[in-house]
């Protein structure tokens, strides 16, 4: 008797089997801000001449600067604050004209800044880079507004440099203002007195 062996089908039912596309997960791309670099000391951004920014809680803003005709600066950050600055030249100054307007401080000169819209009495440090220099501190009023003028060293580099306010703003977040302006020098006229006749000549 032929006994056929039962055909057993091998149970293979094809597992359909879904390739696995590795689906990354979808992470949000956190825009990481590029790390801040911070100025020694007065912890302010270098910032180029005749623009401002500031930095609030690691965010840097652009601020609106306005430079006027009598070499004074405005730098505003609208429905918060405003700054002036306001180089001081000597009575016997002469401007070296380079032929470019822009925010200049004269060095071994003073210099005016004013501000509005930081916290009441309270202070704000300034700091001028490239190397750190504490020019001062300077106290605010109740209403939040201050004006001082500060001495700009006889012995800082000429050329670019970094000016930065750091205080509390109205809303109490801690504010560094940076403005970048130039330092230049100024020539006094020197009066040369007329020769003096000594009685040589007969």
């Amino acid at each position: 008797v032929l006994t056929t062996p039962p055909t057993t089908s091998p149970a293979t039912t094809p597992v359909t089997t879904i390739p696995e596309t590795t689906v990354p997960p979808t992470s949000i791309p956190t825009t990481t801000l590029p790390t801040l670099e911070l100025l020694p000391e007065s912890n302010g951004v270098q910032t180029p001449p005749d623009q401002a920014v500031v930095v609030i809680d690691g965010v840097v803003t652009d601020l609106i600067v306005t430079i006027n005709e009598d070499n004074s600066a405005t730098i505003e950050y609208t429905g918060n604050f405003i700054i002036r600055i306001i180089p001081v030249l000597p009575e016997d100054a002469v401007v070296l004209a380079d032929g470019t307007s822009g925010i200049r401080v004269y060095r071994d000169r003073t210099v005016a800044i004013q501000g509005e819209g930081f916290a009441p009495d309270t202070e704000v440090e300034v700091w001028i880079n490239s190397t750190p220099v504490k020019l001062g501190t300077a106290l605010t009023d109740s209403a939040g507004a201050f004006s001082k003028t500060f001495d700009v060293p006889p012995g800082i580099e000429l050329g670019e440099h970094t000016l930065t306010l750091s205080g509390n703003l109205a809303d109490g977040s801690l504010g560094r203002v940076s403005i970048g302006l130039v330092v230049v020098d100024v020539e006094v006229d020197e009066v040369v007195p007329p020769p003096t006749d000594d009685g040589a000549s007969g």
